[in-house]
């Protein structure tokens, strides 16, 4: 009879075995008290000489076990076959196969299956079986004692005795893999849920952070396809999916009866199928889907988001209550962690962010152009710099008024936004003065791009108050090696400007750098 285990069960296995030491003195104990207590057939004296060799023979195994360190694992199976024996012997002193000491079999296979395993226990019931069988024909044969009541002992009650321990052990071990399995599905459900924990602080990006999420939601729950939609300031937005129809991150999501009932509700809701008259954005994204699965995600009482999942598994639209609350849980986990990173995307933007502008702010400036130029050294690429300042802005405040002037900074702003790339940097370099940071851009490049952005602003603010822009450019390395010199240059071609004029973009003439010096950049 081998017993199963691994490394990591070794602790486990020493519980079990001090467990089943228990459960031999308790035996032993049984078999002396109801030899008192019933006419069995036999002497007590029999009985005390039979269950004191059996207990004698447990503290052995006792000791050999911690002896061995817990290394002996060879002892628990040997430990059970002597068990049927003991007791197999005890039953045959006491009447056979109609001693009340039978019971101690049943009890024996039951508590093994439930200490062990199931399948121990049913290879247990058959040594008992054949215990028994062994029994009834030495006795047949004379080489043991027979029985205190031999009719009472027949082929036809061994038999009968090797089928009910059977079922004992097959009932038992059928109740006991059910909360088996019950067990480590909530053990799988709790690392995967410590998995997403992880997973979630080692990332500081909102959209690293969704794709986290869906995919140990939907690996936990078998689901076919997911979403994680979050809401922030009233919108609903796509953050991360798996297997949906669309791949544009920018989907607008309406809120249908689903997401309503999630939201109104704050609980799970669920929909064998999703009617697009009701569901328009979802049915959208999760065509044809069956059994949808939506569990909104909260912090502080507040809905952050919604997980739609797909769980074709689902039956008749129900999920187990273990995958609910695990669901919840998993839920619960991924609003705390979307509110805490909204607040801190927020904050980051309020520390690196021009508050009336909503453009990079002087500090957020001077740190990405002391990046953009070290990784422009490396690669030998070009780097260019607009410098920016609204004419006559001064006036603007003493006639017009200040929050006017706040008006107009706001255009300028958008309209420098509108006209850069999505690798641009548009700053407020301070007053009225902006900046703009282009890589990979050559000085003829960036000297378009200041034309359009002239162009652009006296289109914008004419809803606002007509104004103009003068600009100066300058580039890395014609003009400067270090953020303070092409700064300077920049300056000096926007002071340019000014002087011929405003209104007008003007390129830095300043040569800061050196035929061997460009030599030692370009490497």
């Amino acid at each position: 009879m081998k017993v199963q285990t691994t490394r990591s069960d070794f602790v486990a296995i020493a519980e079990r075995v001090r467990r089943l030491q228990v459960l031999r003195f308790a035996l032993a104990g049984l078999a002396v008290i109801t030899a008192m207590a019933l006419p069995l057939g036999a002497s007590l004296r029999d009985v005390l000489v039979g269950a004191g060799i059996y207990a004698g023979a447990t503290l052995a195994v006792t000791a050999v076990w911690h002896l061995a360190r817990g290394r002996a694992l060879g002892l628990i199976s040997t430990g059970l076959l002597v068990d049927g024996l003991a007791i197999g012997w005890l039953a045959h002193l006491t009447g056979g196969l109609r001693s009340p000491l039978l019971a101690l079999l049943a009890v024996h296979v039951i508590a093994v299956a439930l200490l062990m395993s199931h399948r121990t226990g049913a290879k247990l019931a058959v040594w008992h079986g054949l215990v028994a069988l062994m029994a009834f024909h030495a006795a047949d044969a004379t080489l043991i004692p027979a029985a205190p009541s031999p009719e009472l002992s027949s082929l036809t009650l061994v038999i009968v005795t090797m089928i009910g321990l059977m079922l004992v052990a097959l009932v038992t071990g059928t109740f006991s893999a059910t909360n088996e399995r019950e067990l480590r599905r909530r053990r799988y459900d709790l690392e995967r849920l410590a998995e997403l924990a992880t997973e979630i602080e080692a990332t500081d990006d909102l959209e690293l952070m969704g794709q986290a999420i869906i995919a140990q939601v939907a690996d936990t729950f078998l689901a076919r396809r997911a979403a994680l939609i979050i809401q922030n300031e009233g919108r609903f937005s796509l953050l991360a999916h798996r297997g949906l129809a669309t791949l544009d991150p920018d989907v607008r999501v309406e809120i249908g009866s689903l997401i309503h009932e999630v939201i109104s509700e704050r609980r799970m809701a669920l929909r064998s199928t999703l009617d697009p008259a009701t569901e328009p954005t979802l049915a959208g994204l999760v065509p044809d889907a069956i059994n949808v699965v939506a569990v909104p995600t909260t912090a502080e009482g507040n809905v952050t988001g919604i997980i739609i999942l797909e769980i074709p598994s689902a039956r008749r639209g129900r999920l187990e209550a273990r995958a609910v609350a695990s669901l919840e849980r998993f839920a619960s986990h991924a609003g705390l962690a979307i509110r805490n990173r909204i607040l801190i995307d927020e904050l980051r933007e309020l520390a690196t962010t021009d508050a009336l502008t909503r453009v990079a702010n002087r500090g957020s400036f001077e740190i990405n152009l002391e990046r953009e130029l070290s990784r422009a050294s490396r690669t030998g690429k070009d780097i260019s710099l607009l410098m920016l300042d609204i004419d006559h802005f001064k006036m603007v405040n003493d006639v017009h008024g200040h929050q006017r002037g706040d008006d107009v900074l706001r255009a300028v702003g958008q309209a420098l936004r509108l006209a850069s790339r999505r690798m641009d940097l548009v700053a407020r370099y301070g007053g009225e003065e902006f900046a703009v940071i282009m890589p990979e851009t050559s000085i003829e490049e960036a000297e378009v791009v200041a034309e359009r952005i002239r162009e652009l602003v006296a289109k914008v603010t004419q809803d606002v108050l007509p104004v103009t822009v003068s600009v100066g450019v300058a580039a890395f390395p014609r003009n400067g090696l270090v953020g303070s010199d092409l700064v300077a240059a920049a300056d000096a071609a926007l002071y340019t400007s000014k002087q011929q004029g405003r209104d007008r973009v003007t390129v830095s003439s300043k040569t800061f750098l050196t035929d061997a010096s460009a030599q030692v950049v370009a490497l």
